[in-house]
């Protein structure tokens, strides 16, 4: 019990905290969202591409914590020992419209124009249904500072798993970017 008192006593400081020093949180919704399938031949995984406007409220501050959650359904080969389920994410950095987008053409590269390294890595259970959590903040904070261009993230499951995103939940839970910033000094 006193660590829970205590806990929410940090909690309403830090609320109090926040405003007076020019942070802050906001939670972004989802723009544009797209499956690209690879053809039949290929062995690759489906990706899905993610984009979010970012507010203005976020123009010259310091990203302290950037999330993006979702929920996916995911389809998995039927074995008594599946690996794990890893979930990368990397910042696309080409535009793209999700009227329109496919696996190839459009891209550079077939199955979408992205930065080499992962941006974030989620690790989970392989079910039916995965709630992912991806730390943005380093991508996030590129688009803040112009660094980067946002045209938002492009979320893969590794080849080799055996693991697909057969869908994202849009409705019940659909996919957010949490962002908690605060001001530059």
């Amino acid at each position: 019990m006193r660590t829970r008192l205590m806990m929410l006593a940090a909690l309403a400081a830090l609320l109090v905290w926040m405003p007076a020093h020019g942070a802050g949180m906001v939670t972004v919704q989802l723009d544009e969202i797209a499956v690209l399938t690879p053809p039949a031949e290929l062995e690759d995984s489906a990706r899905c591409l993610l984009s979010f406007e970012l507010p203005q409220v976020l123009d010259d501050v310091t990203i302290d914590y950037a999330r993006l959650t979702a929920s996916a359904q995911i389809t998995s080969p039927e074995e008594d020992q599946l690996p794990p389920l890893v979930v990368e994410a990397y910042a696309v950095t080409s535009s793209w419209s999700a009227a329109s987008v496919a696996w190839s053409p459009g891209w550079d590269s077939p199955g979408g124009d992205f930065e080499t390294h992962a941006g974030a890595t989620f690790v989970a259970v392989p079910d039916s249904t995965v709630s992912i959590s991806l730390d943005l903040t380093h991508i996030v904070q590129d688009w803040v500072d112009d660094d980067a261009s946002n045209y938002g993230v492009i979320v893969i499951l590794p080849t080799g798993t055996g693991h697909e995103i057969s869908a994202v939940d849009q409705q019940t839970h659909p996919p957010v970017l949490e962002v908690y910033y605060s001001g530059r000094e």
